[in-house]
């Protein structure tokens, strides 16, 4: 069933690196949408679910969940962890509330780093450290300018998050959205396990609709 809602987009983000990215992405875009990141500040799925839990389905478009899914494959238990969440935005789906996901295997960074053409999965840091001047990981994930940083042009993310490959997707969101409306409908999430060997994200599933 489709809702007619306000123009809000809530977007969960598991951490500081996701929440500056779009916080940035919101001050440069020019979209009939607002986009409200919220910070989950970090933790598992769970906690990422309780922060999902906490914000109210009335008044928004859509909520959207970015989370890294390293976790799933290298954290005893997370893998059961990831499925509550996935149950819970189905389920969400099944009331008439766009609820999606949008996973960063193995996490946003490299999604960020792909914004470089020089960037070729190499050493994280070292490739920071020469191209960007930062000092540390964690430098990097809290620079409140990693939006404008990494898009001197700010168009670089869309070229980024169209260039993966759809058939190797670990998530997939399928949904008819009326951009006139700001309604979904046939809404579903597929999860495939089996392509947690491709390092990529489906956020263009977001930013498609801004």
């Amino acid at each position: 069933m489709a809702i007619r809602k306000r123009n809000n987009i809530t977007v969960i983000c598991e951490g500081d690196t996701e929440y500056n990215y779009l916080t940035g992405l919101k001050i440069h875009i020019n979209s009939k949408l607002n986009i409200i990141p919220t910070n989950a500040n970090g933790g598992d799925y769970i906690n990422v679910l309780k922060k999902l839990k906490q914000t109210s389905a009335i008044g928004t478009v859509a909520r959207f969940v970015l989370v890294d899914f390293d976790r799933y494959i290298t954290i005893e238990n997370e893998d059961k962890n990831f499925q509550k969440l996935l149950e819970y935005c189905r389920n969400e789906q099944k009331k008439g509330n766009p609820t999606f996901i949008v996973t960063s295997n193995p996490d946003f960074d490299i999604f960020v780093l792909k914004h470089n053409d020089k960037y070729k999965n190499q050493d994280k840091l070292i490739f920071l450290k020469e191209n960007y001047k930062y000092k540390t990981i964690e430098a990097f994930k809290h620079d409140e300018k990693i939006f404008e940083r990494f898009n001197p042009n700010l168009n670089e993310y869309l070229n980024v998050s169209y260039s993966f490959n759809l058939n190797e997707l670990i998530i997939s969101n399928k949904y008819e959205f009326d951009s006139n409306k700001f309604t979904f409908k046939k809404m579903s999430i597929i999860f495939k396990e089996e392509n947690s060997i491709y390092r990529l994200t489906n956020i263009f599933e977001l930013f498609k609709i801004l």
